[in-house]
């Protein structure tokens, strides 16, 4: 949009310069050209032009915030020169509406600035997982290996010594203590990569997860209605959809305060259509990236990472006193993983 304004008043203006700040031609002569930019770059706008008004070096191309007549700000970039109208110097400009490209800068930046977070965060988090393994392994298995130790140490002496009338019974507590440690190795490796959903598939492994969560948590009531078939699923996709489901239900269970929880999986036309919702007492999404709580907002930012690397789109739903919804959708068949999602 072009424009000439001498002595602060706008003298021309073309209809594209109307267009972009919402005005009718006919009402932008002789307006105050100030009131067009925002508040806050006023003295920018007035001191660049007051340079050029005195013949002083000034930038010829800018840019500022402006306001439409409905008082939407809008960014513009601005090009102007020092001319003579009717005799009296004058500035000739035009803008250009940027306004949607600083939009998209600012929606650059601030996923930038997520994506620093949720690495951070994931660094931190891998390395608390790792301490849980380690710390699961050394005061659990490793523990137990030394007792088992003992104990065929000593029933070693008593069968050389005692000649016990019954050697077999010797072996009871050592079996015992093995099927222990057996299952506390399946525990441990299940968290860290679930076999079911390979051996099985994930129909069979998200019945399971429920089964052991109503079985955990007897106050929470947990429904599940799955309509979809296991074909129907691409194998890749299943772990992404089995983690996602896993780590909602964690969370309402953790978070929700809520008393009822619904998991349900469908094939809707062209999208697989993964939902959980809680009727817990809800939260501020606004806040809960900017805490730092790695089971807070890392495990939000996990799932949607983890959605959209795998071709969807996870979307969250929640108000204060009003329950959370977590709904996940990918395109049925083929998907397109931008990386190998494996655990």
């Amino acid at each position: 949009g072009i424009y000439l304004i001498q002595d602060g008043k706008i003298r021309f203006a073309n209809r594209k310069f109307a267009e972009i700040h919402e005005w009718k031609l006919e009402e932008m002569c002789g307006m105050d050209s100030l009131t067009l930019i925002h508040p806050e770059d006023r003295a920018l706008v007035a001191e660049i032009r007051g340079k050029r008004l005195r013949g002083e070096e000034s930038v010829s191309e800018y840019e500022s915030r402006d306001l439409t007549k409905t008082g939407r700000t809008i960014w513009v970039l601005r090009r102007n020169t020092l001319c003579t109208y009717d005799g009296k110097p004058a500035i000739l400009g035009n803008v250009l509406d940027i306004t949607e490209r600083k939009q998209m800068e600012e929606r650059l930046r601030k996923s930038e600035i997520e994506l620093r977070d949720l690495s951070s965060k994931l660094i931190l988090a891998q390395e608390a997982e790792r301490k849980r393994v380690a710390d699961e392994i050394y005061d659990g298995i490793a523990q137990s290996l030394i007792a088992i130790k003992y104990q065929m140490e000593t029933s070693k002496v008593k069968m050389t010594e005692e000649a016990p009338a019954n050697p077999g019974q010797l072996f009871d507590p050592l079996i015992a203590a093995i099927q222990q440690m057996v299952d506390e190795i399946r525990g441990l490796t299940a968290g860290l990569r679930p076999r079911i959903v390979d051996e099985l598939g994930l129909v069979p492994a998200l019945a399971s997860l429920c089964r052991n969560v109503r079985k955990l948590h007897q106050h929470l009531r947990l429904e599940e209605k799955i309509t979809l078939q296991e074909s129907d699923i691409q194998p890749a996709l299943r772990i992404v959809i089995y983690r996602i489901a896993e780590e909602s239900l964690m969370n309402a269970i953790r978070h929700s305060s809520g008393t009822l929880v619904l998991l349900s999986l469908h094939k809707r036309e062209n999208e697989i259509e993964l939902t959980v919702e809680d009727n817990g007492v809800g939260f501020d999404l606004s806040k809960i990236f900017t805490q730092n709580d790695l089971r807070g907002g890392l495990g939000l930012a996990y799932m949607k990472e983890r959605t959209r690397l795998s071709g969807g789109v996870l979307e969250i739903q929640t108000a204060h006193q009003k329950g959370t919804t977590v709904r996940a959708t990918w395109p049925a068949g083929q998907v397109n993983l931008l990386l190998p999602l494996t655990a």
